[in-house]
């Protein structure tokens, strides 16, 4: 029975407990910042932050990092999955002569391409490498070399079925001692490894989703641009600072709670800030604020502007 599940487990939960460790590690360290500046505090909002904030000009920029965090939790553990377990690996030996030993060429493909190429020599025999199972405590198996002067592994799936490898040794070592020509062993992928294609899809659709936004205002000019750029493209919007009314929350209502993304309300039309939404938070509200406070400026109501 392979064993591929729980090295797929191991191998996510690892990348998840990284990312979940350098989260808190950012949390701590905005904390530590919120502590020592604490001239604007629209400034330090997670949703958008103010990168040029004047009585002129109004800059904001939004990362997608929820989005982008999601996207690599998939990505990372699928295409180090993908890797070590679907890799075919093709291992040809041939005798060196005058001497007990062979050499080795491994060549380990993936969807038809060669990813993997490696030269053994002086190989005097074939060894099962096991691997302990914490979780059941039981172990699996791969083949690996021995070399004059040390055992050499490869990226191979481990099986908890040891039974064929150890005929492959044996075979190896028959072959080694009265065979001629060359000899042949294969290590096939593990099937359950094609479902992690589905981390990959859905690292790569997530990817798809990210957009970076960046909004600017201009009292001087009379200008909002609004620009977002993604792998989908690039797209940007242009109105006049007069145009706006207010910057809102907007709900939208489903069936197990309310969720809000922030709007520019125009005088006929409003125009959404980041596309997705979520559970109302304190970093909307200030977005909220900060733009509504830079619109209803002075300046912004001088009948010069």
């Amino acid at each position: 029975m392979p064993k591929s599940s729980h090295i797929f487990a191991k191998i996510f939960f690892t990348a998840l407990r990284e990312c979940r460790g350098g989260t808190r590690c950012c949390h701590k360290c905005n904390k530590d910042k919120r502590q020592q500046e604490r001239v604007d505090p629209h400034r330090k909002g997670l949703m958008m932050r103010v990168t040029k904030k004047t009585p002129d000009q109004l800059h904001l920029f939004h990362i997608p990092y929820a989005i982008l965090l999601a996207s690599l939790m998939f990505l990372v553990p699928g295409v180090i999955g993908i890797y070590y377990t679907l890799q075919h690996y093709t291992i040809h030996c041939t005798k060196n002569p005058h001497t007990t030993t062979a050499h080795c060429q491994l060549k380990g493909t993936l969807l038809g391409h060669a990813v993997h190429e490696q030269s053994i020599a002086h190989v005097r025999s074939l060894r099962l490498d096991r691997q302990m199972d914490q979780e059941d405590n039981t172990f699996t198996y791969a083949l690996g070399f021995v070399t004059r002067k040390k055992f050499v592994t490869y990226p191979a799936t481990y099986h908890l079925d040891k039974a064929p490898k150890e005929l492959t040794i044996q075979r190896f070592q028959k072959w080694l001692r009265e065979g001629k020509g060359v000899f042949t062993f294969y290590n096939a992928p593990e099937p359950l490894g094609y479902f992690l294609y589905f981390f990959v899809v859905g690292g790569v659709a997530m990817l798809f989703l990210a957009r970076f936004i960046r909004l600017t205002m201009d009292h001087r000019q009379n200008k909002c641009t609004l620009t977002s750029w993604g792998l989908t493209g690039r797209q940007s919007q242009q109105f006049a600072l007069h145009a706006i009314e207010q910057a809102t929350l907007q709900s939208t209502n489903d069936s197990e709670h309310d969720t809000y993304h922030v709007v520019l309300q125009l005088k006929d039309r409003t125009v959404p800030l980041i596309n997705y939404s979520s559970t109302r938070t304190q970093s909307q509200e200030k977005l909220v604020e900060s733009i509504n406070d830079f619109i209803m400026s002075p300046l912004h109501l001088s009948p010069k502007s």
